[in-house]
């Protein structure tokens, strides 16, 4: 039959069992992320509600933001799905080179934005905190969900061993200015990823003899001081300490002529683990909804924050054009 032939002889190793265990484990905590409590709102200091990431959407559409319903149930929901079935579909599948190096490609590309809802949350949380917005505390829901990502993105790692799907990365010779420009675009992205992470987001105006301001840096340790410790790091190690690392990795990697292959891979693989651009959707998501409760004004910072992911897409695509990139099926 021509299902028999499409599909692999099963012949378990390691990476099998490893890719078997992180995506069951994926579909289980997804599952049941995506329907228990992620997080519960205080509106009116009596009136608690608690939400699931799919009751929390459906919330926002009934409240007249059928957009932003159809985002968080598109990054949340169907994207993740997507992604464990495609990777089940794949490891059970006779593929060529091709296909499995392009579908490997997608999925890790694709992959970081289902922790855009997780951010959605650390944020409205982190507001809570600084009392721009009523309290809002964490369920295990949303812990549940983003370990879910982090085991997906894990089981894609297995896969593409199990698949043998090899990134070979050589580096060509450009020109001097070529490098130059590069290096220059990276230094550039640095600053203004430390000035955003640093200067006020925004301030906001609730009554005629009270504001605050908001920033990255300030959040976070605010959040840690009233109990809230793991989403926090997760900011801290998603959109701080990785996307920084990434930073230094392509400098060092720009100013050598002939960087080591370990390092050219280090620093390439640092590309789907740094999530800077679904921290700063899921801030613009925030901020829109944040205008609904009192008067906001959009600081420097919050500016800045916006510029580096455009910047960061520019100093990674220089990057690439200095290397040779091939996708090789052992």
């Amino acid at each position: 039959m021509q299902i028999e032939a499409d599909i692999r002889q099963l012949q378990f190793g390691p990476n099998d069992y490893w890719f078997l265990l992180t995506l069951s484990s994926a579909i289980i905590l997804l599952l049941t992320g995506l329907t228990i409590p992620a997080f519960t709102n205080d509106r009116l200091a009596q009136d608690l509600q608690s939400f699931s990431i799919i009751g929390g959407a459906l919330n926002l559409g009934r409240q007249g933001s059928p957009v932003f319903m159809l985002i968080i149930l598109l990054f949340s929901a169907v994207f993740p799905i997507t992604k464990l079935a495609a990777m089940l579909f794949m490891w059970l599948t006779k593929l060529t080179e091709s296909m499995a190096s392009q579908g490997m490609h997608w999925l890790e590309i694709l992959g970081k934005w289902s922790m855009l809802d997780v951010f959605v949350v650390t944020i409205t949380i982190g507001a809570a905190h600084l009392e721009l917005l009523n309290k809002t505390i964490p369920e295990s829901g949303i812990y549940i969900f983003g370990l879910a990502i982090i085991l997906s993105m894990l089981a894609s790692v297995f896969l593409r061993r199990q698949l043998k799907v090899e990134v070979i990365l050589e580096v060509k010779h450009i020109s001097v200015p070529a490098r130059m420009l590069g290096i220059s675009i990276g230094l550039l992205t640095l600053l203004v990823f430390f000035l955003g992470i640093t200067l006020p987001l925004f301030q906001v105006e609730k009554w005629v003899f009270w504001d605050k301001q908001y920033s990255v840096i300030t959040a976070l340790p605010r959040m840690m001081a009233q109990g809230e410790y793991l989403l926090p790091l997760v900011i801290a190690l998603f959109v701080i300490l990785l996307p920084l690392l990434r930073f230094v990795a392509l400098s060092i990697t720009r100013l050598q002529q002939r960087p080591s292959r370990r390092l050219i891979k280090f620093s390439f693989g640092l590309e789907k683990w740094a999530m800077w651009e679904v921290y700063v959707f899921a801030l613009i998501i925030v901020v829109i909804k944040l205008a609904d409760f009192a008067q906001l004004e959009l600081k420097l910072g919050f500016w800045l924050i916006a510029a580096v992911a455009p910047l960061s897409m520019l100093d990674g695509w220089l990057f690439k054009r200095r290397l040779r990139i091939t996708y090789k099926d052992d």
